[in-house]
């Protein structure tokens, strides 16, 4: 997952040393011996063709085999996204290590799970890459739990200062997943600038009211808004729905200091709610909490 870089311009904030930045951390704080460590698998066709069409599997296979002038022209075929010759070995990896923590923690091996993993996943659309992101990995995951374990109800919370798009669509009318997401709006003008990433937008068919969107409208919110956001929307809908299985999209940029999300929260916020909505969940079902990185 380290050889999928940016040669043209190294300081991308996607780059390699978020995922050895994020590992040095745990090793740090003393996590790493308390947990057991997965070896990391690349994921197959047949569990990519659960979520992405074949054409876009295709093409992102075939960036593998491409020389950096060619990719650098196809990658302006997409939405921020950039290409390396080792981008789609780096997003099978990524994908099936994502499913390795799932099998381990719907088997019974781990009460939870986390999946250090780039390229990211949520913007990416079930036929085309977006936002740094080549395959939804999380998207994946929950539809890979349901049906390859076959569970029915499914939290996917996204706190990533960015709109999961690419995550939205996969489950907008499907009930089975509900898909909460708090990220910055500004009258959807932020990235992905959609329209889709409004309060209004609740899902559809079948799917109707288990899309809940907590757009905001400004930059710089902090740690109240978060909270109140959690406390008052986001736990009661969670305990309400009593998922057997939570997915959180945890991408940090909507912590202090990043440079692309400009808010004000701090990191203990997310992990204490996250904590607080395990526990809440599992009091309700048999729940098993999962985060992705």
């Amino acid at each position: 997952m380290m050889k999928h870089k940016n040669t043209a311009d190294p300081s991308h904030p996607e780059k390699p040393e978020r995922i050895s930045a994020i590992f040095s951390k745990h090793e740090e704080y003393g996590l790493l011996k308390r947990c057991h460590m997965l070896k990391a698998r690349s994921v197959s066709q047949e569990e990519l063709l659960l979520l992405h069409t074949q054409e876009h599997i295709n093409l992102m296979q075939e960036t593998a085999c491409m020389k950096l002038q060619e990719l650098a022209k196809k990658q302006d075929d997409f939405r921020s996204v950039y290409l390396h010759p080792g981008s789609y070995q780096a997003a099978c990896l990524a994908a099936g290590s994502v499913l390795q923590v799932v099998d381990s923690v719907l088997n019974g091996e781990s009460r939870s799970g986390v999946a250090i993993v780039r390229p990211p996943g949520h913007h990416a659309e079930e036929d085309e890459p977006c936002g740094f992101c080549m395959f939804n990995n999380v998207s994946l995951a929950a539809k890979y739990a349901i049906q390859v374990h076959g569970l029915k109800r499914i939290l996917l919370l996204d706190w990533d200062v960015h709109h999961g798009n690419g995550s939205q669509h996969m489950f907008e009318s499907d009930p089975r997943v509900l898909y909460l997401s708090i990220h910055r709006y500004d009258n959807g003008s932020f990235f992905p600038g959609s329209k889709d990433a409004n309060y209004s937008v609740v899902g559809t068919g079948k799917g109707e009211g288990y899309n809940v969107n907590i757009p905001w409208n400004k930059s710089g919110m902090s740690d109240a808004e978060y909270l109140t956001a959690f406390y008052q929307v986001v736990l009661p809908i969670s305990y309400q729905f009593s998922p057997e299985l939570v997915l959180v999209s945890s991408g940090f940029d909507a912590c202090i200091g990043d440079p692309l999300g400009d808010a004000a929260s701090r990191r203990d916020v997310c992990c204490g709610t996250t904590a607080q909505l395990s526990t809440s969940c599992s009091s309700s079902a048999r729940s098993r909490v999962w985060n992705r990185l």
